[in-house]
């Protein structure tokens, strides 16, 4: 063992043969806990970040392509069915429209769907079969079928709000007598309460002109949006706009980062108070120790050995409060994660605990910023070790 880190260790040491003395063990304290916050707050986040872009992925697709046309040729086609991270893609009609039962009325957004097709790209469609999407029917959510007081097989008349046909008394809205087939649950759906889904002729025919006829599709795995999205712009051309849900979703996802960067960067506040707090024990140490480092400076001790000693007192320091902060972060969110033990009592959240990722890069790079913090912190104690004159200590 090196004389300076002997020393080091001497230094740090507490009178009732404690390890540290009461001002070390409260500074490994402080930067036990800045990171042992840091670990689990950054874990939350990224676990209901995740759930929530899952929850969300699941009720919409992944990409949206639309023609200039409204037309998709067979070379597009072939290209979409030979692209292998592609799932299941298919044709869709988006219109406003208006739908009245009795004497009550809803404005709504109607979709016109390939039911077959869509149930691959939105699971929660799976409950509803063939026979309750014909032409002369509608699907649409509890929540609307509530709020318009509508039950199944009743008759309701749909306007479109943006077609218009001539009759003897002027232009009137496109108009549609449809049954209500059956209807799905939109709890906790983004957007979808206004949602009504209709067969594709029934679309094409309330829209007219004005469908606005595009593709959607799903993708094996849906975080592999943005090179689906470039290898498709580079394959289908300038004719069709491509758009993948993280674009779509761009505010969603950018606000769940930035309030993840904004805690970490109040949490790590912690660290830096706590390793301010190191740095004033070590003036105080300094000035306490200084007969004795003048007492080694005239045996001959270098000035780089001295430094040393109290490199090494931050090191130690630092190293122990972020060693086990992330140690005690990481068994603590394992545990979390595979028994979910911490539950969230709110309704409508679609889970009844708080979710957590890991990423165990972090905890390393945290350890080594926390490292290269208190290197830095400890240099101005350092630096006053210089000024200690060791023939005047010697004669005081």
């Amino acid at each position: 063992m090196s004389l300076p880190f002997f020393l080091a260790l001497r230094y740090l040491k507490g009178r009732n043969k404690f390890f540290f003395n009461f001002w070390s063990a409260f500074s490994v304290l402080g930067i036990f806990f800045g990171v042992f916050s840091i670990l689990v707050a950054s874990s939350f986040m990224d676990g209901l970040k995740q759930v929530m872009m899952d929850e969300l992925l699941q009720k919409r697709a992944h990409i949206i392509i639309k023609s200039s046309d409204g037309k998709f040729g067979e070379d597009a086609i072939k290209t979409l069915e030979e692209t292998s991270e592609i799932a299941s893609f298919s044709p869709v009609i988006y219109t406003q429209g208006l739908l009245k039962f009795g004497q009550k009325s809803q404005g709504v957004l109607v979709c016109g769907i390939d039911l077959q097709q869509q149930k691959e790209i939105l699971p929660f469609l799976k409950g509803v079969s063939a026979r309750d999407l014909s032409d002369q029917q509608l699907v649409l959510s509890k929540t609307l079928a509530r709020d318009l007081d509508v039950l199944e097989q009743d008759l309701v008349n749909l306007y479109s709000t943006q077609n218009t046909q001539k009759t003897a008394f002027g232009r009137v809205p496109v108009a549609a007598r449809l049954k209500v087939a059956s209807s799905y649950l939109a709890d906790g759906q983004i957007l979808a309460d206004n949602l009504v889904y209709v067969s594709l002729a029934s679309a094409k025919k309330i829209a007219g002109q004005t469908a606005n006829s595009q593709l959607e599709l799903h993708l094996q795995n849906a975080y592999d949006v943005k090179k689906v999205v470039k290898t498709l712009r580079q394959n289908l051309g300038e004719k069709y706009k491509i758009t993948g849900w993280n674009e779509e979703d761009k505010a969603i996802y950018d606000s769940l980062k930035i309030e993840a960067i904004a805690l970490n960067f109040v949490l790590f506040l912690i660290i830096i108070l706590a390793i301010f707090n190191m740095s004033g024990n070590f003036l105080r140490l300094a000035n306490e120790k200084s007969g004795e480092i003048g007492v080694l400076k005239s045996m001959g001790i270098r000035q780089n050995q001295i430094m040393k000693i109290f490199i090494y007192c931050g090191l130690c320091i630092a190293g122990l409060g972020a060693g086990s902060g992330v140690v005690i972060a990481y068994a603590f969110v394992f545990f979390q994660a595979k028994y979910r033990w911490l539950t969230v009592p709110v309704q409508g959240l679609g889970f009844d605990y708080l979710p957590v990722k890991i990423f165990y890069s972090s905890g390393f790079y945290i350890f080594a910023l926390v490292l290269l913090v208190s290197l830095i912190f400890s240099y101005y104690p350092c630096r006053r070790l210089q000024s200690i004159d060791p023939i005047k200590v010697i004669k005081e």
